[in-house]
Order: C-alpha cells, then structure tokens, then sequence
C-alpha cells in the first residue's frame, strides 16, 4: 500500500495548489484531470451507494475482496476526498435557477456540486425533482415561494398544506433550512403584493411551528439594492421613505424569529449605469486606491462590502442592530447586449474569483469585520429561457453541459470534469462504471423479482387492456419503429404509476371537498387538486374530456328516458294488436263450425 503512504499527498497538494490560470506542463494539467475526474466519479458512486442502502455496501465489499486491483484503487480515491473534504469546505452558497430548456438532471447536477464541496444551494421554488435528488447529500436548502404564492399564503390552511406538500415529505432526508417568500417584493409596482408579504411571511412560520418545524426552518424574503435610498457613503445607508411603513414592521419580524435579511447586490449595475465614474478594479476586487467613508473613517477596497455596509446602516436607522445581512444573490454576466459594458467573461472571472478567495478567508466587512460574509453566487447554470436583456442568461459558472463558463482558479473546488474519456481515464471511468451497472442489475432484478411475487388486489388494479392500449398509443406517438411490445413488468410499472397517482390525486381532492364541508367529491375537487398537485397542465384536457362525456352521457339519457315515454304505447299496441287477432280467430271459427252443419244436412238430405 505504498501508493496510500506516499504518493496520496502529493496529489492533495497537487489538487490544492493547482492554478488553472497560470502556466503548467501538459503532464500536469493531464495528471490533474485524471486526477479530479477519478474523484468525481467516486463521489457519485459514493453519493448512488449511499441511496442503495446496506444491500449496495455489501455488494462493494464483495467486489473489493475479490478484486485484488480495486481494493487499493477506491481506498486512494477514498483518502483523497477525505483530505479534501476536511481542509478545503467552501463556504458560499450557489443559485440553482431552472429557467432553461437544456439543463442536466437534478440526479447530475447532485453530483456536479458534491464534487464541488458546496454545502448550501438556494433555489426559486421547492422543486421535489431536484430535492429528492440531493436526499442524504448533507446540502442545506434555501427553498422559495414565488410572488405569485404570496396572496395565498396569507390563509393560514394553504400555508400548512404547502408545507405538507413541499417540506414535510423531503424534510427527513434532505436539509430544508430556509424558506423565502417571495422575491424583490418591494421592487414592484404592486401595493397589494407589499401589504401581503409581510401577513403572508408570519403566517408560514405558524405553519411552520404548528407543525415543529421552526426551530430547523426559518422565513425570510429577498430584496432588491434598490430599496435603499441611500448607499454612499457606507454609513449613511436609509431605506426609502415610501417603503419605510413595510419595511419597519418586517425588520421587527426578523428580529422576533432571529432570521436574516436577504439583499440582492449585483456592482455590475453600478458600474454598467456609470463606467467612466466608476473605477472597474473597484467593483472587481482588484487592487485600487479605493474610497474611505468620511463618517466612520472606515477604508472600502470593494464596491460589494460597501454595499452590505450600506444595508446595516439603513437597518440600524430603523432601531436594529440584532439582524444579520446575507447576499442572497450577487454575480457578474459573462455576456451581455452591447450597451451593457463590462459583460465580458474576463470581468465574470475576475468578479467571482476574487469574491470566493475573499469567502475563503473569512473576511467580514469593514464595518463588521468579526461577521464572514455570507453570500449565494448567482448563479449555478447559463438560462437560456430568461427575459431580459442578454446578460440575464449569462451569469453562470457553469453551461449545461457540466463544462465551466470560465475558469476562476478555485485551486480544485471547480475542477474540470472532461467531458471525453482521455485513456488514462478510461480504466478508473470503466471500473467504477462496472461496478455501478452490476450492483445497478442486482438491486433491479432482486426488485423486480420482488414485484412480481406482490399481486395487486383486484379492487385496485387498473384493467390491464386500458394501460397496455393506452402506453402502446403513447409509444407509438413517440417513435417510427412502428409495432411496439411493451413487456409484462413495464406495464405492471405503468399500471401501479397510475394507481398510485390517482390515489394521490384522490386524496388531495378528498382534503379539497373536506375544506368546503361537502361530502361528495366532485369534478372541480379533482380540477384544484390538480393545480394544488403542479399538474395544472392536465385540467384542460380533462375538462374537454369530460364535456364530452357529459355530452354522450346525456345523448344516452334522452334515448332512455324516449325509450321509457314510448313503452307504455307500445304495450296499448301489441294489446291492440293481440285483440284483433283474438276477434278474427272467434271469427274463423263459427265460420267454420256454420259452414259444417250445412255440409252435414245436406248429406243427410241426399
């Protein structure tokens, strides 16, 4: 194991001390690759086996004792994240925006920000997609309510199902701390959206201690910098005075549940609105002479410590000194339209890098320098979907393929993850891909070996014929093969997908009808449900379908009730009918029998 002793230091020094932008030899750029990717992938099988259980451990075991090359393999991979892990933790959040056509899995992206060692991501709403893809990961969770939720949250019954819903089923094995409501609020033109945040933000933290969450999850909401008035200098940072009637009663609120005060500070605005008064090297954090606050005598190097200054200040004027400050976004676009000067990936790079060197040191602000900064990066991803100007889609550090916008020099805490198997490579990619693909093929066919002792009782099987026409249809819609055979555990799947959904659906609807005192469930029950569910897409055509329905039904109904109308006159014709037959029947015979006695007289007269 000399591989362990003495060389697994000399590649932890490597990781750390590597500078992507200075000058290196091709032996070591390769040797950090090969290096970083192997990591990579060991935290992703690390992070996969984890969510297997113990079945999967055991599994790794028995390979390792009887692989004589991969033992010492994984158990050097296995030292080197350790290492890096406990000297290097990063210690600034990151945005994970959604608003793009083309982004990695959430499964992807858990494993792209393990790599990375970022323990805190904020997201713009509570997407279960990407919170059960982070289950076990240690990562803290800054999830969001959008404005739109702001008015119903206000209802003390909606606010503790959204809880239910959104926090309650992931809470046990991912890291929900934060709960924002809404975002830029009083950045709007929108009085009733102001009169309701904060109603709205009291009345989710009751649900929250109804439900014994509080002390784990705290409220907050997002501002924008321009709530201030005033920001130069520092000190004399002021709120505006038309926002000051919200504002007060909130801060008071902060200081009641001790969360923090969430501020959105982007100096590229700054500098974009003015770059021939304000100096770059300063929004940048490059060396420059810098400015000095003539009222405290305080020295800023940096646009961006000036600017959280600015909003104790304004917090201190309205009677606070117990409320933290985090920036909870700050970024810098790596491109831009062309009026928008300074949306370069050099400034992006400049910007981001030297702001996490900072976060690595623990600086505070001049004016609180014993309080670390505390900041989310926006933004994780390029979002080819957001409006605006085209700077909005450019403030990732990463773009949807995992490859680094820009490289900002995190002396290993952004490595590159090569997206093309070099040959040196390959052997430990291949090896964990072995190993993943047999425990993968084992745990599904003990799964499914399982699933097919299980029968499903009768009373809640969906018929086999509709889900096998129904998936087959759906295939075939998405594929020009032509004839598809779907097997027999792929529609067992199909079918208990189904059962399972509309038991959730049914239930929702139940809650729904039980809110409105009713005892029957009816259609516009299952219309919320759906919408309560995120599945609004699917009300439209629903509700198509059961117009149609109705339609047919009542079609049916009219042909029925006809049916019934003419039955009674039917019966008076057939009984018509029937004494009509009767008479001519009486008839023919006494013509018969008149008939006879003539014939019999006759013969007796001959």
């Amino acid at each position: 194991m000399t591989i362990m002793g003495s060389q697994s230091p000399n590649i932890v020094k490597l990781l750390l001390d590597f500078d992507p932008l200075s000058p290196k030899k091709m032996v070591d750029m390769k040797l950090y690759q090969v290096t970083t990717f192997a990591l990579s992938q060991f935290l992703c099988l690390k992070l996969w086996c984890s969510q297997l259980g113990s079945l999967a451990m055991m599994m790794i075991r028995s390979v390792m004792t009887s692989c004589s090359f991969f033992e010492p393999t994984l158990l050097f991979l296995l030292s080197i994240s350790d290492l890096v892990v406990k000297i290097h933790g990063l210690g600034f959040g990151i945005n994970y925006g959604q608003i793009a056509n083309n982004l990695p899995l959430p499964s992807q992206v858990a494993v792209l920000i393990q790599s990375l060692n970022v323990s805190r991501i904020k997201l713009y709403d509570a997407d279960p997609n990407v919170l059960v893809a982070f289950s076990e990961s240690n990562v803290e969770f800054v999830i969001g309510l959008g404005n739109e939720y702001i008015e119903n949250m206000t209802n003390p019954s909606k606010a503790q199902t959204w809880i239910q819903q959104h926090v309650q089923p992931y809470f046990s094995q991912t890291k929900i701390t934060c709960i924002t409501v809404g975002n830029e609020v009083f950045n709007s033109n929108d009085t009733q959206l102001m009169v309701n945040l904060l109603p709205a933000m009291q009345t989710v933290h009751d649900a929250l201690v109804s439900l014994g969450l509080d002390q784990q999850v705290t409220v907050t909401t997002a501002h924008s910098f321009n709530i201030l008035s005033s920001s130069y200098p520092p000190s004399s940072g002021a709120f505006r005075e038309d926002l000051v009637q919200y504002i007060q009663p909130l801060l008071d609120f902060h200081a009641q549940i001790n969360s923090p005060f969430l501020i959105n500070a982007y100096p590229f605005f700054t500098y974009k609105d003015n770059p021939n008064v304000v100096p770059l090297n300063y929004v940048l954090f490059q060396p420059n002479q810098g400015t000095i606050d003539p009222n405290t005598n305080l020295h800023y190097d940096n646009m961006l410590y000036a600017q959280i200054d600015a909003v104790y200040a304004a917090i201190k004027q309205m009677g606070h000194d117990d409320i933290q400050v985090r920036i909870s976004e700050t970024g810098w676009p790596s491109n831009g339209d062309p009026e928008e000067v300074g949306a370069t990936p050099q400034n992006a790079a400049l910007y981001n890098g030297n702001l996490l060197k900072r976060i690595e040191q623990k600086q505070g602000t001049p004016a609180k320098p014993s309080v670390p900064i505390d900041i989310y990066v926006f933004a994780l991803f390029n979002e080819d979907l957001k409006p605006g100007p085209a700077s909005e889609r450019n403030y990732g550090l990463y773009y949807p393929n995992g490859s680094p916008v820009y490289n900002i020099g995190l002396k290993g805490y952004l490595p590159q993850m090569p997206m093309a198997a070099k040959s040196n490579i390959l052997s430990v990619n291949l090896l964990v891909c072995i190993v993943t693909s047999f425990i993968f093929a084992l745990e599904l066919s003990r799964c499914l070996e399982s699933e097919s002792k299980k029968r499903m009782s009768e009373a809640e099987e969906l018929p086999r014929s509709i889900v096998r026409r129904v998936v087959k249809d759906k295939l075939s819609r998405c594929s020009e093969d032509g004839e598809i055979s779907v097997s027999k555990d792929s529609l067992l799947a199909f079918s208990e997908s189904g059962r399972i959904f509309i038991h959730y659906l049914s239930a929702t609807a139940n809650d729904i009808c039980k809110e409105s005192k009713r005892q029957i469930i009816s259609a516009e029950d299952v219309f919320k449900a759906l919408e309560e569910t995120e599945f609004s897409e699917f009300v439209r055509p629903l509700k198509a379908s059961l117009e149609e329905f109705r339609k047919k039904n009542a079609g049916k109904k009219v042909a029925v009730s006809k049916g019934k109308e003419d039955e009674p006159r039917k019966k008076r014709k057939l009984k018509a009918e029937s004494s009509d037959k009767g008479e001519a029947s009486n008839k023919s015979d006494s013509s018969d029998k008149g008939e006879g006695s003539v014939e019999g007289e006759d013969e007796d007269d001959q």
